[in-house]
C-alpha cells in the first residue's frame, strides 16, 4: 500500500492508442499516482525527464518505445519502465530487459495486473533510494567514526603538549605583567631620553603581550577541536544487563531552554536572537541538559554570525511540540547557503564565514543529538536565510499544547 500522506510518483504513459491511455490513467490516478500521457515517441521525449515511472507501449507511430528507455539511459535518468506490447516476442522481451525495463506485460493487459506491476515498480524503486540513502549515512558514519577513533587515540599525544604550552604562556602573561609594573614604577623617575627608551620598551612588552594573547587563543582552539573530534567517535561499550541499564536523565524543557539562553548571551550580538515557546512547562525529554543546551546554542550562534552583515537581521529561535515531537526551529534572515554547499554543511572543517578558522561544529552537534535519539536538518533559501531543525522524542506529552508560563525566553516573540 502506498502511503496515503506521501505524494504518488510521477508516471509518463506511452500509447498510440487514446482510449487504452485514458482507462489506464483513471486507474491509476484514482490509486493515487499523478499520470501523464503521451502518443508518440515525439511528445515522450519532451516528457521523459519529469518521470520517476512509465509505462511505455512497444509499437508508436513514430518508432519503437525502445528508444526511450535508450534515451533514459543515455541521459542518467533513474527510469523505472513497464514495456507494454500487442505481441509476444521473446526478443523483444530480452532487449526491454536489457534496456532496463522494471517489467513486461502483454496487452490486453487488466488494471489489476497494471497496479501490481506499477505499485512492484515503486516499491522497488523507494526501496533502492532507501538502501542509497542508509549506504551514504554508513559511509559517513565510518569516514566520522575512523575521524573520532583518530583524534581519541592521539589526545593523549596531543593534549600533553598543548598543556605544556598553555602552562608556559601563562608563566609569560605573569613574567609580563611584573615586567609592565617595573617600567611603571620606572617611567615616573625617567627624564628625557631615558623616557624615550622606557616608552619603547612599554610598546615592545604590549606586543609581546598580543602575541602570548594569540598563541593561548590558538592553543584552546586546537584542544576545543580534539575535544569535538573525540566526540564523533562511537561511545566506548559499557556492560549493562537488566538491573544496569544506562538511561539519559529526564528533564524538562524549560531548563534546556533556560541553559540555551544563558549560553547564547554571553555573545555581544545576543540582542538580535529572539525567543518563543510554546511547550508547556511539564513536558520531559531525556537529554543530558548541558549538552542539549550546547547544540542548540550553536545552531543560535551559527545564525547570529550569517547576519552579522546583514542590517537589522534577527535569529529566532522556536521550541514547540509537532506530531507529537520536539522540535526546535533556528532561522535566520541572512544570505541563506548555496546550493552547492548545502550537503556540506556537516562535514567537519567546512565554513561559509570568511575569516572563520573552519572547524567541526556542525558535524558534532548532528552526532551529539543523534546519540539523545534526534535528528538535525538544514534547509535554505539563498538570499532569503537559513533554517536548521532539531526534531527529538518526548519522554511526556501533554494533553494540550499551551503556551508556557516559564519566565525563560525574555526576547521579542
Amino acid at each position: 500500500m502506498m502511503d496515503p500522506r506521501a505524494p504518488g510518483p510521477s508516471i509518463l504513459l506511452v500509447d498510440d492508442d487514446p482510449l487504452l491511455c485514458d482507462l489506464i490513467a483513471r486507474i491509476l490516478t484514482d490509486q493515487g499516482f499523478q499520470v501523464t500521457t503521451a502518443h508518440n515517441l515525439a511528445d515522450a521525449r519532451l516528457l521523459l525527464r519529469e518521470a520517476s515511472l512509465a509505462i511505455i507501449d512497444v509499437m508508436l507511430p513514430d518508432g519503437s518505445g525502445l528508444e526511450l528507455l535508450s534515451l533514459a539511459r543515455s541521459l542518467g535518468l533513474e527510469l523505472d519502465a513497464l514495456v507494454l506490447t500487442g505481441r509476444h516476442s521473446p526478443e523483444i522481451a530480452v532487449e526491454a530487459l536489457r534496456l532496463g525495463a522494471v517489467d513486461y506485460l502483454q496487452k490486453p493487459v487488466d488494471a489489476p495486473s497494471i497496479l501490481r506491476a506499477v505499485r512492484s515498480a515503486w516499491e522497488k524503486r523507494r526501496a533502492r533510494a532507501d538502501l542509497a540513502r542508509i549506504s551514504a549515512r554508513l559511509a559517513e558514519d565510518h569516514h566520522l567514526t575512523a575521524l573520532g577513533r583518530m583524534a581519541a587515540g592521539a589526545a593523549h599525544e596531543i593534549n600533553n603538549p598543548i598543556a605544556a604550552v598553555l602552562s608556559n604562556l601563562a608563566a609569560a602573561e605573569g613574567e609580563l605583567a611584573v615586567l609592565d609594573r617595573f617600567l611603571a614604577e620606572r617611567s615616573e623617575l625617567a627624564r628625557n631620553g631615558a623616557a624615550t627608551e622606557l616608552e619603547r620598551a612599554r610598546q615592545a612588552v604590549n606586543e609581546l603581550r598580543g602575541i602570548v594573547s594569540d598563541c593561548v587563543v590558538g592553543s584552546r582552539r586546537i584542544v576545543d577541536i580534539v575535544r569535538g573530534m573525540r566526540q564523533l567517535a562511537p561511545p566506548e561499550p559499557r556492560p549493562t544487563s537488566e538491573s544496569q541499564e544506562i538511561h539519559l536523565p529526564m528533564v524538562p524543557v524549560s531548563v534546556v531552554l533556560q541553559e540555551t539562553e544563558r549560553l547564547v548571551s554571553q555573545r555581544p550580538d545576543a540582542s538580535s536572537a529572539r525567543w518563543r515557546n510554546t511547550v508547556p512547562s511539564e513536558v520531559l525529554v531525556a537529554v543530558t541538559a548541558t549538552d542539549l543546551a550546547e547544540c542548540l546554542a550553536d545552531l543560535v550562534a551559527n545564525g547570529l554570525r550569517a547576519i552579522q552583515h546583514v542590517d537589522d537581521g534577527t535569529v529566532t529561535f522556536t521550541a514547540s511540540i509537532e506530531n507529537g515531537q520536539l522540535v526546535f526551529v533556528v532561522e535566520d534572515d541572512g544570505t541563506g547557503i548555496g546550493q552547492e554547499d548545502l550537503p556540506h554543511v556537516f562535514d567537519p572543517f567546512f565554513t561559509l564565514q570568511l575569516g572563520d578558522a573552519p572547524g567541526l561544529g556542525m558535524a558534532v552537534v548532528r552526532e551529539r543529538i543523534r546519540r539523545m535519539g534526534g535528528t538535525v536538518d538544514v534547509s535554505t533559501l539563498p538570499g532569503l536565510g537559513t533554517e536548521a531543525r532539531v526534531t527529538l522524542p518526548l519522554v511526556s506529552t501533554p494533553q494540550e499544547s499551551r503556551p508556557s508560563t516559564d519566565d525563560f525566553l525574555t526576547g521579542d516573540a
